[in-house]
C-alpha cells in the first residue's frame, strides 16, 4: 500500500537536501537556487532587483531583524518568486510544498497529517517549523494558528492554489525584506491567509544554510518572542545599566561575606 503523500514538492537547493523527500512524497523536484554569492550590489540596485535599504543593510550591516544578513539571503527570495512563478503559470488546484535543501521533518506521522488536514482548505501558506512573535487564533484545528504578527523562517511552506494565485500580484516587486518578513507584512494588512504550526513538526539541519546567510549574523540567534530587536537605545542602555548595577551588588555582597 503507497501512503506516500501526492502533493507536489519543490526544493531549492545549491547542493543534494539532506532530508529524504521521496520516502514522503511521489512528486519531488529539485529547483537549483539562485546563487547570489557573487552578486554586484551595484547592478542589483540599477536594476531594480533589491532597494536602497537592501543595498545599504549589506554593505553596511543590519539592525533589524527583517533585513538582508547577506547576498545569499537575496538568493533565497529570487529562488522562491522563480518557483512561485512558475506555480502561477501552471495555475494548478492542489497544494504545494516549498522547501529549503536543509529542511528537517522530524515528525513525519505529524506532518503528514497536517498536510492532509489542508487539503481543500481556506488558506494562502502555511509555514512548517516557524517561529512566531504574537499567538493568533486556532485554525479549524489544532494543527495551525492564524498568523497577526511576524514569523521566521521560510524553509518548509506549503501554498495553496489561491495563495499562489494571490502572492503573485506582489512577489515580482523590488526587494525590500527578507521572504518570511515580507510575508508576514501581507498578512497584517490583510491580504495572505497564513498559517503557523502551533507545534512544529519540521526544523532545519542547519540556520546558517547555504541558501541564505553568508555573513556571521549575530542577530539570527536572537528568540523572536523577545522583541529586542525592536527596543530603542535608551531602553537597551536601561536594560544594561540595571544588570551591571544588580552584578556590581553581588560582587560587593560577596567582598563583605569573604570579610566577614
Amino acid at each position: 500500500m503507497n501512503d506516500k503523500l501526492n502533493e507536489p514538492v519543490y526544493i531549492i537547493s545549491i547542493k543534494p537536501p539532506i532530508y529524504n523527500f521521496n520516502k514522503l512524497f511521489t512528486n519531488v523536484n529539485i529547483s537549483k537556487a539562485v546563487n547570489t554569492k557573487k552578486l554586484d550590489l551595484d547592478k542589483a540596485l540599477d536594476n531594480k532587483t533589491i532597494s536602497n535599504r537592501v543595498y545599504l543593510d549589506i554593505k553596511n550591516g543590519r539592525k533589524d531583524h527583517f533585513a538582508f544578513s547577506g547576498k545569499g539571503a537575496i538568493g533565497l527570495f529570487l529562488s522562491q518568486r522563480e518557483i512561485l512563478n512558475k506555480l502561477y503559470k501552471e495555475n494548478g488546484k492542489t497544494n504545494v510544498l516549498v522547501c529549503e535543501e536543509d529542511c528537517n521533518i522530524f515528525n513525519t506521522k505529524k506532518f503528514k497529517q497536517k498536510i492532509i488536514s489542508l487539503r481543500d482548505k481556506d488558506f494562502d501558506c502555511a509555514i512548517f517549523g516557524g517561529e512566531y512573535t504574537k499567538k493568533g487564533e486556532k485554525f479549524d484545528n489544532n494543527f495551525f494558528i492564524l498568523n497577526n504578527g511576524n514569523y521566521e523562517k521560510t524553509h518548509c511552506v506549503l501554498w495553496s492554489p489561491q495563495g499562489i494565485q494571490k502572492v503573485n500580484y506582489y512577489i515580482n516587486n523590488i526587494i525590500e525584506m527578507q521572504l518570511d518578513y515580507f510575508l508576514s507584512h501581507l498578512s497584517k494588512l490583510n491580504k495572505l491567509k497564513i498559517l503557523i504550526e502551533n507545534n512544529p513538526s519540521t526544523t532545519q539541519y542547519l540556520h546558517f544554510s547555504d541558501l541564505s546567510n553568508d555573513n556571521n549574523c549575530k542577530i539570527c540567534n536572537m528568540d523572536p518572542l523577545s522583541n529586542k530587536y525592536y527596543k530603542t537605545k535608551y531602553e537597551i542602555i536601561r536594560d544594561y545599566t540595571i544588570y551591571i548595577i544588580i552584578g556590581f551588588i553581588i560582587f560587593l555582597i560577596v567582598i563583605i561575606v569573604n570579610m566577614l
